[in-house]
């Protein structure tokens, strides 16, 4: 019986990897073009005669987009989301779409803006120290506030789109800041999670 158990995991291991690697090089693939494509264009496109201006507009924006997804998860709760998308299924999907790409956008100019300004800021004149000191600390400070997880993308993880109220969370404060201030601590969740990780489409339910 343990036998038959373990040769139907093993079958089970092999299937997912058969189909789960090959499709997370191909998402990490597609990341990277939209990250590049959208980046380029800023470059091309949001002041590219002063690259310093272009940073931080770059980082308001992402920022701004940030807090309009904030302020737009509290509409997607899903006992909320159940309810409306019995009553209009598409117009849901198309704000669950919106609502995804309009993340995605702020993501990336946050990236930009932070990125460059670094570069303009953070030891601008020595490249090894500002690259050691940015390594450490960014290292550093996200293993204290327990977000390392925060660097993994794919290839490594896929996440599959779904309710946006569910793909996205703001969790409660991380255990490291909960010992400072009253409140939960986080689950082990991460910020940016997904029903589906790591594995085929299906999996993980």
């Amino acid at each position: 019986m343990h036998l038959k158990m373990n040769t139907m995991a093993s079958e089970s291991i092999a299937i997912s990897a058969l189909v789960s690697l090959p499709l997370n090089l191909v998402i990490s693939a597609l990341v990277v073009a939209y990250w590049r494509g959208l980046w380029y264009l800023m470059d091309a496109n949001l002041f590219p005669e002063n690259k310093e201006l272009s940073a931080w507009l770059s980082l308001v924006i992402g920022f701004g987009i940030s807090v309009l997804v904030f302020l737009t998860y509290h509409l997607l709760r899903p006992d909320q989301r159940k309810q409306s998308l019995k009553r209009s299924p598409i117009q849901w999907r198309a704000i669950e779409t919106a609502f995804l790409h309009m993340a995605a956008a702020g993501s990336v100019f946050a990236w930009r803006g932070s990125w460059l300004l670094m570069d303009f800021y953070f030891f601008p004149n020595d490249a090894t120290l500002s690259s050691w000191g940015g390594l450490l600390l960014g290292a550093g400070g996200l293993t204290l506030l327990s977000c390392f997880r925060n660097t993994v993308a794919p290839p490594m993880i896929s996440a599959y789109d779904g309710d946006p109220a569910e793909v996205i969370s703001y969790p409660p404060l991380p255990s490291a800041l909960s010992v400072f201030f009253k409140g939960p601590k986080s689950s082990s969740t991460s910020d940016v999670r997904a029903k589906r990780c790591s594995g085929g489409p299906g999996e993980g339910e």
